[in-house]
């Protein structure tokens, strides 16, 4: 199982991993290091990635992009930011009923169909899970994905959702600023001091978004000081400012707007993302596009300082803002800064590195991947909450961006507002629970009173509200930041389902800010007194001895009972209470989000069909041009004129077929297609074989040649190693290897005299098998062991060493029968006696 974290990106995403114990970055089919964030729909099926990257100029209306920055957006025409998003759509974009959700409106499989950016992401997810699983070769069920800094809670909800839909396991979001400081300090721990904070400041400009944040890093954890974000500031942004000065100078000249044309906009696009990359080295550049509109092309020069005053009015003063405004919320002064590090392709424009040294003083630092630091950092939080890997504890946690206040439709303020730990104990510093600010009572954007969650405060955190109530309430969360009746200001609301009473109750709330950043009512409970029966010692005192048996253990009952008393004791418990949460209105219900997944399972499986049959397809065209030329060159002397014409025939009408398939794919089925291929192979296979038995034949030939002689020269060797084989079975080898001779004899003249399109009689298997027989008869033969020399025998005594030894025994006593050891020593003597123990 592997855990991937996942940037995922208005323009490209990036993928990594860990593997043996380093982060690494995934690599796509086509070998890449990133995949465009892209989606496409057709008739037949749906293109993702690189896929629809490929086919964007020509099916422009029906691919989705950008949908990152609309994710759980609510339709808002007062929004700069959704009006940008529109206008910078390929014309699909639109809110959906009934609540008016950001999503596109495509054709799909011949059919209109409206789908919300939150389907539209989780399958782009679903391609990335597919390339994760095939590169790693294992299985992706836990993720973690990055989000811009400014996501709000509808933003980050909608991408919980998205990985849900795509079956992933979504274990936590992050902000793009968050995980490169987590990639930043990780690696550095050593270099930082347990009990003095080393600042740094980092600089994000990405496609879509720029970034800034400061935080702070010690040996054992790091703190995000301050982070803002500016979503109408990033790459394309640059883009855009080229686009709209070479289409004006295009419009003066022809009268045409290019920027009222789809195809024409995108040309635009192109070309102005090129040119601004190369202005990232040299000092001027070429900007041309043939045929931009009837027939007309643009063309240009554009210089670096032409490019720097085309941002300086509107881009360069938002960089500042951005950059100082990060600064003032983290209280520091520029002098406090002890390294700048940038991130970002945007980071590589000479205009934005000026910028930012200006602003802060320092030298930039590049020592991160810019383009893949953010994916690091989410690989190294999603090992740190996955339960399959062990990291070493390193404090890390986010901060909320935006304020939020809860408010309540009627009745008294609540008595108590008290901070909790994510484990639910009160915390002593309520500080170090809201990250330095303290939660307050305030006034909403409506005017009615709330309680204030402010900006700054650290996520993984629980607050519990108390009031006083006789009856049922409504505890609502909104964005203070936001005006009142802005769809985007709306959170969860929760309803507690109180019984009235004549008395006012303690009613206690617990709102959870979670890992993820997003506030969710996690409990609501009563206080209530209760009176309850409780037995206590009277006494410490006991009886010194008790007497033995069941007369003894009676009394000690009867004196433990003397020794105790039943009191009626008051408690203050807590009681649950039954609430209902009404979710946020772009939240799709658990209903919806089931139906989702399901839509997403069969479209995912649509669209593995339609693979399969594409690549069949594919095999098929393939096939049949190789056949057709094949058969007119290296195949024509190995197929008779009738044959050649039989199959150039089936490659004509398979020709015909194709076309007519490709003019319309959906309308075929993959079985259709395997069986014309089968077809196909069937006839060309055969003439195939011959010419492979042809080129083959003679290696064969000479290898069964060897083989026999190799038989030969061992059944007819003189050689010490084989005198022990019989010659009976040197017979049957040389027997065995006159045979198989005569036998390829006969059947080479027989093979030599047939025409080349005729199929053989000889085949290059049956003189491999002829071959590994006789062989195989060789050695077993040839290898078998001689045999072992019998042992020694011991010569016989002469008789007069017979006699002499009857001598020595009447003589001597008791002596061996048998003759002594050779060596002229007895049996005792080579055997001494052991001394006595």
């Amino acid at each position: 199982m592997a855990v991937i974290g996942i940037d995922l990106g208005s323009l490209n995403s990036v993928m990594a991993t860990i593997q043996r114990g380093t982060v690494s970055v995934v690599t796509t089919e086509l070998s890449d290091r990133v995949t465009p964030s892209l989606v496409g729909f057709t008739d037949d099926q749906r293109l993702l990635g690189d896929h629809a990257l490929a086919q964007m100029k020509s099916n422009a209306k029906n691919t989705c992009r950008y949908f990152r920055n609309v994710l759980g957006e609510i339709y808002d025409p007062s929004s700069s930011h959704l009006k940008k998003e529109f206008d910078l759509s390929l014309q699909n974009m639109t809110p959906l009923p009934p609540n008016n959700i950001m999503g596109y409106r495509v054709h799909y499989r011949g059919q209109e169909m409206e789908i919300s950016a939150e389907r539209v992401a989780a399958a782009f997810l679903t391609k990335l899970r597919q390339v994760a699983e095939s590169s790693l070769q294992k299985a992706v069920s836990e993720v973690v994905i990055a989000c811009p800094p400014w996501f709000r809670d509808a933003n980050r909800s909608a991408l919980l959702d998205a990985a849900q839909i795509a079956g992933l396991k979504c274990l936590r979001v992050i902000s793009d600023m968050a995980a490169t400081c987590l990639d930043y300090g990780m690696y550095r721990r050593q270099h930082f001091a347990a009990d003095r904070p080393h600042i740094v400041a980092f600089v994000g400009v990405g496609h879509s978004c720029a970034s800034a944040c400061i935080a702070a890093f010690w040996a054992d954890r790091m703190r995000i000081l301050a982070e803002v974000s500016d979503p109408e500031l990033g790459g394309r942004d640059m883009d855009y400012e080229i686009v709209r000065h070479f289409a004006t100078a295009f419009e003066n000249k022809t009268k045409l707007n290019p920027l009222a044309s789809l195809k024409a906009r995108l040309k635009l696009e192109d070309q102005a993302n090129k040119a601004k990359k190369i202005l990232s080295a040299n000092s001027e550049t070429s900007f041309h596009v043939e045929c931009l509109m009837e027939d007309e092309d643009c063309s240009g020069l554009l210089t670096r300082d032409a490019f720097e005053e085309l941002c300086a009015q509107r881009l360069v003063p938002r960089l500042e803002a951005l950059l100082q405004a990060a600064l003032d919320k983290s209280g520091l002064k520029k002098e406090d800064l002890m390294s700048v590090e940038i991130v970002g392709g945007g980071t590589r424009i000479p205009w934005v590195q000026r910028c930012i040294t200006n602003t802060y003083g320092l030298e930039l630092s590049r020592t991160l991947a810019a383009d893949e630091t953010v994916a690091r950092g989410c690989a190294l939080q999603a090992a740190m909450a996955s339960s399959s890997f062990k990291v070493k504890e390193y404090g890390f946690g986010e901060r909320t961006l935006h304020p939020i206040c809860l408010t309540w439709a009627e009745g008294e303020q609540p008595v108590a507002v008290q901070p909790l730990s994510s484990s639910g104990h009160p915390l002593q510093d309520s500080a170090e629970v809201a990250g330095g600010v303290e939660t307050i009572q305030g006034q909403a954007p409506s005017g009615e009173p709330c309680i204030l969650i402010p900006a700054g405060s650290d996520t993984n955190t629980i607050r519990k509200i108390t009031f006083l109530r006789n009856g049922p309430f409504t505890l609502k969360a909104q964005y203070a930041d936001l005006p009142a009746g802005s769809p985007a200001a709306q959170l969860d609301a929760c309803h507690v389902s109180l019984t009235p009473a004549a008395e006012p109750q303690e009613i206690q709330i617990f709102v959870h800010l979670n890992y993820c950043g997003l506030l969710r009512f996690a409990r609501v409970c009563v206080k209530q007194k209760r009176e309850e029966e409780e037995v206590v010692q009277k006494d410490a005192a006991t009886s010194a001895s008790s007497p033995a048996g069941a007369e003894g253990a009676a009394a000690a009952e009867a004196e433990k009972m003397r020794q105790t008393e039943v009191r009626r004791v008051v408690r203050t418990v807590k009681i649950d209470v039954p609430y209902q949460v009404q979710e946020a209105p772009s939240r799709p219900t658990t209903l919806q989000l089931r139906d989702f997944r399901e839509d997403e399972l069969n479209m995912d499986n649509e669209d593995r069909m339609t693979r399969d049959k594409m690549d069949k397809l594919n095999e098929l065209e393939s096939y049949l041009y190789t056949l057709r030329d094949d058969i007119d060159d290296r195949l024509r002397e190995f197929a008779a004129a009738d044959e050649r014409d039989r199959i150039q025939a089936q490659l004509e009408a398979t020709q015909t077929w194709l076309d007519d398939v490709f003019c319309d794919t959906k309308s075929v089925a993959k079985s259709a297609v395997v069986t014309k291929l089968e077809e196909l192979h069937e006839m060309g296979d055969r003439v195939t074989r011959r010419f492979e038995e042809f080129n083959q034949r003679k290696e064969a030939e000479q290898l069964l040649h060897t083989a026999v002689s190799e038989s030969r020269l061992a059944a007819q060797s003189h050689d010490e190693a084989y005198a022990h084989i019989p010659t009976e079975e040197k017979r049957k080898v040389m027997e065995m290897a006159d045979e198989t001779e005569a036998w390829l004899s006969e059947m080479m003249a027989k093979q030599n005299g047939m025409a080349l399109y005729l199929d053989p009689i000889l085949t290059v298997k049956e003189m491999h098998k002829k071959r590994d027989a006789l062989m195989r008869f060789s050695h077993k033969v040839f290898a078998t062991p001689k045999p072992k020399p019998a042992p020694p025998q011991e010569p016989a005594g002469s008789q007069q060493d017979v006699d002499m030894s009857a001598g020595e025994e009447k003589a001597g006593g008791e002596q061996s029968d048998a003759a002594p050891p050779q060596g002229g020593e007895s049996e005792a003597a080579q055997h001494p006696p052991q001394p006595a123990a």
